[in-house]
């Protein structure tokens, strides 16, 4: 058996997304829209998946990283690029990028004749390398693959509730197949031993089979057919339809040029008032920087000024009398040692003239600026209430296109239901065309498979799987069984088909779970994980039920904390649950617990928040 350890997302210029696994039971719990389904899909294609869910959060990732822990307790990293190809291996767990070449690479298809594959690499770690499967009716099997285990072990939402049975994928070729891996799982014991069967006798049976089919689906069309019209009557109701969509088309081009006119003239106002404020913002910087500039200006003038007083007082400036000799300023004495106090003072006044005119042209300009700001908020405010007015009448543009805008929907709505009639006599015609020529039954081969299950194996599962229900606290578990003519969970006396998508959903988890626990105390091979999406998701208490409602069976109020409770206690394989809920019990000791916020708080999900929210600004208003 293997665990997995972690699953991670890689890219180029883009932070890693990975979660860990625990070996027992892990958690992964938060709103709608976090990646919970969207690990279950990665983790399907890290083993072999055909593809990867294209979500938009991917962007940018193009590798899928995959720990996995071997039984011997070798560690291994799956390395699959998103776009599919090759598997490159790792003999060690990498839960971040890495440029290094992997130990080996695997082929992600599955081979009988070749071990470079990822199929049989896992299929020899778990001990079911080289076995073989019934694949139809004549006995002929195929090379078991691990795509023919997975859909019993990783199991999306769309499984969990469907209501297919949990042994069957619905597709219509592989029926067989999978109830062969199902009797292998229970039984260890494949069918290699199984003789084709080649005889006329059969090849005819199969063509009669096929017939049978063909008749069947004929016969369902035409059921579906009953109520509708018959096809010259919906021809002619296409042609009316399609008059009429072209009447209303032209009468609603009219109201949709007008309704663009509105739009546009909105979408002007609104950048005009985008303009307007940007401009509030530079003259208004402008203005603050050249206040400051003034405010210099008169710090100057009023320093320039006390020095010149200054000198006047201590007579550094006067033209009379000498300040350090007391002689007379004529002469050589004036021009050689007592001019300098003259020349100061011109300076002084030249540079006070110079300020002076400097402060003037400054305050000219700042009054100029005040002018535009309060000119600018004066178009703002008009700008605004005409903008409210285009908006206003872009709204009535808007209730007068509704009406035509319903009636064109609703006759394009008549108009598909039409051509949805149309359609199935088409197919009707097909079908009675090659009822002769092509036949099949691919349910009578499965049946074939299902038969070969002995009860005896079916009645030690089943007890596994109603010990589990009961467990959980499931009404009535002791009567849950899995039916071999149904190929199907049978609970209250009801195929699991039959019950509401919240039944469905725990009974799947039970037969999943339950498998995984049967191999391991009857020492049989499995994969050694359960992936399951949403098993409680649509559970609700009965006392919060409409008794009509497709739920109305569901189960006890405290069913969901006895669930995680025996996961974590009592199950012999790991097992990794996503869940929009939360236990109400919160989480068992010792289990993982993953935990999606959808906010800034906590972890948003499992691709890390792009970029984290911007604070709005506005100007003025």
């Amino acid at each position: 058996m293997i665990t997995i350890t972690h699953i991670t997302m890689t890219g180029q210029n883009v932070p890693d997304a990975t979660v860990h696994f625990g070996p027992n039971l892990t958690l992964v719990r938060g709103p709608s829209d976090t990646g919970k389904s969207f690990i279950v899909d990665a983790i399907d294609f890290a083993l072999g998946g055909s593809s990867l869910k294209d979500v938009p959060e991917r962007e940018g990732y193009d590798r899928v990283q995959l720990g996995v822990r071997a039984g011997s307790g070798e560690v291994f990293t799956l390395v699959r690029a998103t776009s599919g190809g090759r598997i490159g291996v790792y003999e060690e767990l990498l839960s971040e990028r890495t440029v290094a070449p992997p130990d080996f690479t695997l082929a992600s298809k599955h081979s009988a004749t070749s071990e470079d594959n990822l199929s049989r690499f896992l299929l020899g770690e778990i001990g079911l390398d080289d076995r073989r499967i019934r694949k139809n009716a004549r006995n002929e099997t195929d090379s078991l693959s691990f795509r023919n285990l997975a859909h019993l072990t990783v199991v999306d939402e769309t499984q969990m509730q469907s209501e297919i049975s949990p042994v069957l994928t619905g597709s219509y070729t592989t029926g067989t197949k999978e109830v062969s891996a199902f009797k292998l799982m229970l039984s260890g014991e494949d069918d290699s031993a199984l003789q084709p069967i080649l005889s006329t006798t059969e090849r005819t049976r199969t063509r009669a089979a096929k017939a049978e089919v063909i008749e069947s689906l004929i016969a369902s069309l035409e059921l579906r057919l009953d109520t509708t019209a018959d096809r010259p009557e919906l021809l002619d109701q296409l042609a009316r339809l399609n008059t009429s969509i072209d009447t209303h088309s032209g009468a609603l081009s009219a109201v949709v040029h007008k309704q663009s006119e509105a739009a546009q003239k909105v979408s002007e106002a609104q950048g005009s008032q985008i303009s307007l404020r940007r401009r509030f913002v530079e003259v208004n910087a402008l203005r603050s920087r050249l206040a400051l500039l003034e405010t210099q200006y008169a710090s100057d003038l009023a320093r320039l000024e006390m020095i010149s007083e200054a000198g006047d007082l201590l007579g550094f400036f006067g033209t009379g009398v000498c300040t350090y000799c007391g002689s007379p300023l004529s002469g050589e004495h004036a021009r050689e040692q007592h001019s300098e106090g003259a020349d100061a003072a011109e300076s002084i006044s030249a540079e006070i003239e110079k300020t002076r005119s400097l402060r003037v042209d400054l305050s000219a300009t700042l009054n100029d600026l005040d002018t535009e700001i309060e000119t600018i908020r004066e178009e703002h405010a008009a700008g605004k209430a005409a903008l409210g007015k285009l908006e206003s009448e872009l709204a009535g543009v808007d209730e007068e296109l509704q009406p035509s805008k319903t009636t064109l929907q609703e006759l394009t709505k008549a108009k598909a239901t039409v051509e949805k009639g149309l359609a199935l006599y088409e197919q009707l015609e097909e079908l009675r065309q090659a009822l002769t020529a092509v036949m099949a039954d691919n349910a009578k081969e499965v049946a074939i498979a299902a038969g070969s299950i002995s009860y005896t194996l079916l009645d030690a599962f089943s007890r596994e799987m109603s010990d589990l229900l009961e467990k959980w606290g499931f009404p009535d578990s002791a009567s849950v069984r899995y039916d071999r003519a149904d190929q199907d969970v049978i609970a209250g006396g009801q195929a699991r088909a039959a019950h509401g998508k919240g039944v469905r959903a725990i009974l799947h988890a039970a037969f999943t779970v339950a498998l995984g626990q049967y191999c391991v105390n009857n020492g049989l091979p499995h994969p050694g994980f359960v992936v399951i999406d949403s098993p409680l998701v649509t559970y609700r208490p009965p006392d919060e039920l409409d008794p009509t409602s497709e739920q109305a069976d569901s189960m006890p109020s405290d069913l969901a904390s006895r669930f995680y409770d025996s996961l974590q206690s009592s199950v012999g394989v790991q097992v990794i649950v996503m869940e929009n809920t939360d236990p109400p019990e919160g989480v068992p000791v010792g289990a993982t617990d993953v935990v999606f916020t959808k906010s800034v708080f906590g972890r948003y999900g499992y691709f890390p928040l792009s970029s984290p929210p911007k604070a709005l600004t506005s100007g003025p208003s």
